[in-house]
């Protein structure tokens, strides 16, 4: 008789560490991720000294999706759009798969100097339902950059 009692009992402070674990697991983790779930590998670009001499540069954040349900991009807004050209995913990013954002960058537009634009998106992730993305520069004379390379 002792013998199952000790077994009831091993069982039951077994439930209730399990249930503890859990609780605390929940509780210290946040629940899991049901929905979508935003991811940008590099949420910033930085082309350094860029000269201004009318060529558009090219870049492309990369997006992927951690969650259980597909990700949107609703919309896209850049900051200066005289300046970027950004274009976003038609199609929804299925979970474990990869997207892309594309922006073409017009420095020829800007003052010379260090400059920062962001670009805005709206997602249907829960947890993140606007993201800011940065594109960097310095921009520079053709002139300002033969110079520096003389110099070396």
């Amino acid at each position: 008789m002792w013998r199952a009692i000790r077994k009831t009992c091993v069982a039951l402070a077994a439930v209730v560490w399990i249930l503890g674990v859990s609780w605390y697991g929940w509780h210290a983790l946040g629940p899991p991720t049901w929905g979508p779930q935003f991811m940008c590998s590099a949420p910033v670009i930085d082309f350094g000294d860029v000269v201004t001499d009318g060529a558009a540069h090219h870049c492309t954040f990369v997006l992927s999706n951690r969650g259980r349900k597909p990700l949107l991009i609703r919309g896209a807004r850049p900051d200066c759009s005289s300046c970027l050209e950004v274009t976003v995913p038609q199609d929804a990013i299925l979970p474990g798969d990869r997207g892309s954002v594309e922006v073409l960058f017009h420095p020829e537009r800007l003052a010379l100097g260090a400059t920062e634009r962001r670009i805005f998106l709206e997602t249907n992730d829960p947890a993140l339902p606007h993201v800011i993305l940065l594109v960097e520069a310095n921009l520079i004379r053709k002139s300002d950059q033969a110079q520096s390379h003389a110099a070396l």
